[in-house]
């Protein structure tokens, strides 16, 4: 939308909102729940127009109405998110939660847990994922067959370092499509990080062993075969869609350096 476009809406909002503060008994319930309309509208064309303060302003006009009005609590968690003012953001959500009874979207429970994340709230940051993937097994208990939701899960499954569970929603996924490359590049993703995670391991079992902590370990993970797969799924990605490769080639030569640094730090300890 033009600016020139939003500034006549705001115009008009504003223009309307004296208004109904000098004709209407203000104490109305009708004139409540236009002010909180109008003051609403108004948040949102000021967060279009990136005035974030003006944006809080409005919104506070209708809670003033209305305390417990989550549309306006969802405007000041925007205004405030892009403001950086993360905490002021998070205490919105909290008071979401208490007029929800401890309930939240879960586009809400995802937008709360990468602000706790900005913030390097770990635990928190969790949480709220874990919350996500609960609303997504509720939707695929009632519908197992909702592929958008399976490619959500997979995906926040793999940000929480549930690689297999995440490699279970690609393996349905695939079943159903051989053919889509983004599924592809989405399993090899699960296969690549949790290799990574896994070298990890074998890092640390490497050190163990040659401080003499440990003289022998079973070695219950296999870090090589989860790269094997891993490149296997990028290249049946590249096969359907070639123009998938720049894509591939990023992902890997990404943490080459990085890996080739690690096995260094391995070989000095031998």
């Amino acid at each position: 939308m033009k600016v020139k476009t939003i500034l006549i809406i705001v115009g008009i909002i504003i223009i309307g909102y004296i208004g109904i503060n000098i004709f209407i008994d203000s104490n109305t319930e009708f004139s409540k729940t236009v002010i909180s309309e109008a003051s609403v509208l108004a948040s949102d064309a000021c967060i279009e127009m990136k005035q974030y303060d003006s944006a809080l302003y409005f919104a506070d006009l209708a809670l003033k109405k209305n305390e417990s009005d989550t549309r306006a609590l969802e405007r000041k968690i925007n205004a405030y998110t892009e403001l950086s003012d993360y905490d002021r953001a998070l205490d919105n959500y909290d008071h979401i939660l208490e007029v929800n009874n401890g309930e939240l979207t879960t586009e809400m429970w995802l937008g709360k847990g990468k602000l706790h994340a900005r913030l390097g709230q770990d635990e928190m940051f969790v949480n709220c994922y874990e919350e996500a993937i609960k609303d997504y097994s509720n939707i695929l208990t009632k519908n197992p067959g909702d592929n958008t939701t399976l490619i959500q899960m997979g995906s926040l499954l793999g940000k929480l370092q549930r690689y297999d569970e995440a490699l279970g929603c690609y393996d349905s996924l695939l079943g159903r499509d051989q053919e889509n490359a983004a599924l592809w590049i989405g399993k090899g993703d699960a296969h690549f990080y949790k290799f990574l995670k896994e070298q990890g391991k074998l890092r640390d079992l490497y050190k163990n062993m040659t401080s003499r902590k440990e003289t022998k370990k079973d070695v219950s993970f296999n870090p090589y075969d989860c790269h094997r797969q891993a490149i296997e799924c990028y290249k049946k990605a590249v096969e359907l869609d070639p123009m998938c490769y720049p894509l591939v080639v990023a992902k890997i030569l990404g943490t080459y350096e990085e890996t080739i640094e690690g096995y260094q730090d391995i070989l000095e300890d031998l």
